[in-house]
């Protein structure tokens, strides 16, 4: 494509998008755009791909529609949505090798929910992953040297004189250490709610109950 050519293109696009969503898009800016586009389908396509059908077939659609515009446009591939999975499958078997190697314990604070304020030190791998230099590294929502991604911890509730109900809540760690070194742990969003008056169960081990 010639520079002229590719350019009437960029503006082409950029002034479609810029009529259908509202918001100004000119060629300059449209090559981010996309790119944003492609990585956020990605993401909702590797968290949607086994809940439900309807998203995850939108979202293949959108990738695979993205990376065709911008063969079209001459600019950079974005991933398809087979790449994606692809690569999501891989990660399995790196995550894998990294638990299975040297672990160590990470500090850990709680900020919300049944275990706000509570300290506690959870083990994980030593060697981060994926490879600093994957493509897609950026997906694993920190799938990093660190302690586990996410955790499950008992509760309890009820008064003495009830009978008392138990149950667990899921945490999710954050991308990094606060700086007195602890990992940050909030509840998981889209979780229900713990009961009202939810505690630490500490009559049972973590995940069992």
């Amino acid at each position: 494509m010639s520079t002229t050519h590719r350019r009437s293109a960029l503006l082409l696009a950029a002034g479609q998008f810029t009529h259908g969503g509202g918001e100004h898009t000119d060629p300059d800016t449209l090559d981010a755009h996309l790119v944003d586009i492609a990585d956020n389908a990605a993401r909702a396509l590797l968290a949607h791909r086994i809940r439900c059908t309807h998203p995850h077939t939108t979202h293949r659609e959108l990738l695979s529609t993205v990376a065709a515009l911008r063969a079209v446009l001459g600019l950079s591939p974005t991933p398809t949505a087979d790449e994606v999975t692809t690569w999501q499958d891989r990660q399995h078997a790196v995550r894998a090798r990294a638990a299975e190697g040297p672990t160590t314990s990470y500090p850990t604070v709680f900020t919300d929910g049944p275990y706000c304020g509570i300290v506690m030190e959870l083990y994980g791998p030593t060697t981060a992953y994926p490879a600093a230099d994957d493509p897609l590294g950026h997906l694993t929502d920190g799938w990093i040297a660190g302690p586990p991604s996410t955790t499950s911890l008992p509760i309890t509730w009820g008064a003495d004189s009830e009978l008392p109900g138990y149950g667990t809540v899921r945490y999710k760690r954050g991308y990094a250490p606060a700086a007195e070194g602890l990992w940050p742990y909030r509840m998981r969003t889209g979780d229900p709610k713990p009961p009202a008056g939810a505690r630490p169960d500490t009559s049972h081990p973590s995940g069992q109950f």
